[in-house]
């Protein structure tokens, strides 16, 4: 049958997963000490180590370069010379310097540089990070003028394009780049770049003079400060880290580093030298659910259904699921509990709690999950089981 139109559309969610495919053979290789490789999309990027510059070079030349070579004619697809770019990593940049030698992709010559950009992240010879740090100070800077330079705004409207536009383009990869200095997470001179970026955003928000203090401008335009701003970025990143799957190279990485010599500390393992150990933390898988699972909307919906008490006995397990939603309408909000038993409905509860004005959402998400806490003892009664037989879940939509 002939194929009239190929490819995909712009934009489609397959491509990613194709590529996947279609790149393997040229990313598939064991992560080492000696090196590895790793690949977004088009973006490919190989390492490797060795005792010198000269002979990462010779190694590059004469093994990674011609099977990615090869790779690219068996698969179709065309590496541009103009965007290659590698670079020597070393803690003594100044001891050793870039070798004179280039490498060569096909008939193109590429030359060693002292800094690249790998998925949007400024790197130098020494993982120093302050190129990138001004990188993204002047486009912070660049957003932030131009924020400012809108009329009509008001302060809200004002302070949540400040979120949107300038602190996602700043801080941008902070777990990588914002390397912790001792006991602080956010160092002095990466304060000192971004400083300027506060100061106009606050005057964006709320008009203030520039001679008005930053600390209490920040106050009055309800803005993070900087360290704050970035802990909480980098601890919500480590905290990720650490709801991965147990086979995720995440965890061989977090392993090693406990047997690494302390002779040069990456950023990630003074961040992991920081950051206190985590207590056993929910695995989040990293697919969605099948077409026939059911979802969260699809237990609560399930209801009405007789209590079958008899064939809940015969099963050697019971799932006890409650649900806690709460919601706000007209002012007033709302706790609602939803008592499951596999498909079968034990109750169902709804309660106004209070205005607007005097509770908010998450408090009463947390009052719900309280109540939930003491319905399971006279549920698991009337379930008539052994306890340690019955597994009990609270689900929450906050």
């Amino acid at each position: 049958m002939e194929i009239i139109h190929a490819g995909l559309p712009q934009g489609s969610p397959l491509s990613p997963i194709l590529f996947l495919f279609m790149n393997a053979n040229l990313v598939n290789i064991p992560i080492s000490r000696e090196g590895g490789a790793i690949a977004f999309v088009d973006d490919y990027t190989h390492w490797t180590v060795g005792e010198s510059a000269d002979e990462n070079t010779v190694r590059l030349q004469n093994e990674i370069i011609p099977r990615a070579l090869r790779w690219a004619s068996e698969s179709g697809a065309t590496f541009e010379a103009d965007k290659t770019s590698y670079i020597h990593f070393t803690s003594t940049p100044r001891v050793n310097p870039l070798p004179p030698s280039p490498l060569r992709v096909g008939p193109t010559p590429v030359a060693p540089q002292s800094t690249i950009k790998v998925l949007g992240v400024w790197l130098d010879q020494g993982l120093k990070f302050k190129l990138h740090a001004a990188e993204a100070a002047k486009k912070g800077i660049r957003a932030v003028l131009a924020l400012k330079r809108l009329r009509g705004v008001s302060p809200n409207t004002a302070r949540r394009l400040f979120t949107a536009m300038v602190t996602s383009t700043v801080d941008y990869a902070a777990s990588v780049w914002c390397t912790p200095k001792g006991d602080v997470f956010v160092p002095n001179w990466v304060v000192k770049a971004l400083k300027p970026i506060q100061r106009y955003a606050t005057q964006a928000i709320t008009g203030a003079f520039r001679s008005v203090s930053l600390t209490i401008a920040e106050s009055e335009a309800s803005i993070e400060p900087i360290e704050t701003r970035l802990r909480k970025r980098i601890l919500r990143h480590w905290i990720k880290c650490h709801t991965l799957p147990t086979n995720h190279p995440f965890w061989h990485c977090r392993h090693q580093a406990e047997f690494v010599a302390r002779a040069y500390s990456s950023p990630f393992m003074k961040l992991r030298d920081l950051c206190s150990p985590r207590p056993e933390m929910e695995i989040i898988q990293p697919f969605a659910l099948s077409p026939w699972s059911l979802t969260l909307q699809d237990f609560i919906s399930l209801s009405g259904r007789p209590v079958d008490v008899q064939r809940i006995q015969r099963s050697k397990r019971a799932w006890l699921k409650i649900f806690v939603t709460c919601s706000m309408k007209k002012g007033s909000i709302q706790v609602g509990l939803t008592a499951q038993v596999g498909q079968t409905t034990f109750f169902q509860w709804s309660k106004t709690v209070g205005q607007e004005e005097n509770i908010n959402l998450y408090y009463t998400q947390l009052g719900g999950i309280l109540e939930a806490t003491t319905y399971i003892s006279s549920i698991t009664t009337r379930i008539k089981m052994p306890p340690y037989r019955i597994w009990t879940t609270i689900f929450t939509n906050n």
